[in-house]
């Protein structure tokens, strides 16, 4: 089974939000690195992207943040804070069995500079059809569930 989470990741470099004395920098930004702070879906979840997103700045207290393997999104700041709603990222069907398996992330965090944030994505999963307890089997995960971690993205 495919792991659908694993392109999720990189949109944990998007958490580059500014504040009224903080504005990120506009551009191309890199995820750094997480460690998982919480996991109630069994298995090890897939944490360890790499790669780029680019930020741009929309207007007061909002950007968007594109990576080529998920769409846009938008996120809000005030201050050093920062936050992206929790949306839908993903579903996938587990081949041959009735069960799909849908993942929503959301972020928070706190610009540290310009070209710098910290924060922590969290991954719910859930599983629809007559066959997840099947899913559960095949991928590791316990449905529903969810899993946290924190990471860092810096500005190019």
């Amino acid at each position: 089974m495919k792991r659908p989470l694993a392109l999720l990741l990189p949109l944990l470099l998007v958490t580059a939000c500014g504040g009224s004395d903080i504005v990120p920098k506009a551009g191309t930004w890199t995820y750094g690195g997480s460690t998982v702070v919480s996991n109630s879906c069994g298995s090890d979840p897939p944490t360890d992207p790499a790669g780029s997103f680019t930020l741009t700045l929309k207007g007061d207290g909002v950007f968007t943040i594109n990576d080529a393997e998920f769409d846009p999104f938008d996120c809000s700041y005030d201050g050093d804070a920062y936050s992206c709603p929790d949306r839908v990222v993903g579903s996938s069907k587990v081949d041959n069995i009735d069960a799909t398996i849908h993942s929503n992330l959301d972020i928070d965090g706190t610009i540290l500079s310009a070209t710098e944030v910290d924060g922590t994505q969290t991954v719910s999963l859930s599983c629809t059809g007559a066959s997840c307890d099947l899913a559960t089997t095949l991928s590791g995960y316990t449905f529903p569930c969810a899993y946290s971690y924190t990471f860092t993205a810096t500005a190019n």
